[in-house]
């Protein structure tokens, strides 16, 4: 075996090695990702609430709370769904 081929087999032996925690660290940027979007969600709710007793009420502020809550909740399902399919029961 030549020198070259040696030491790809050497980088090859080591990118196996890391394999696990570059997945492992991948899955908990997801899991920050996650944590992220339903904080999110949950300030559109309170914004949602707020408006909704505000006086006036602010109806394009609801409308937009509603539409953005609705889509960081597609997403949130989206997220989910890739990680059960990219890191299933670790």
């Amino acid at each position: 075996m030549t020198y070259k081929e040696l030491l790809l087999k050497g980088k090859e032996a080591l990118d196996t090695l890391k394999a696990p925690f570059v997945a492992k660290k991948a899955h908990k940027d997801l899991e920050v990702k996650m944590l992220d979007i339903e904080q999110e969600i949950a300030q559109a709710d309170l914004t949602i609430q707020e408006q909704k007793s505000a006086n006036p009420a602010d109806w394009k502020k609801i409308g937009d709370a509603i539409d953005n809550k609705e889509l960081l909740e597609r997403r949130l399902k989206q997220f989910q769904a890739l990680e059960q399919e990219l890191f299933p029961a670790e």
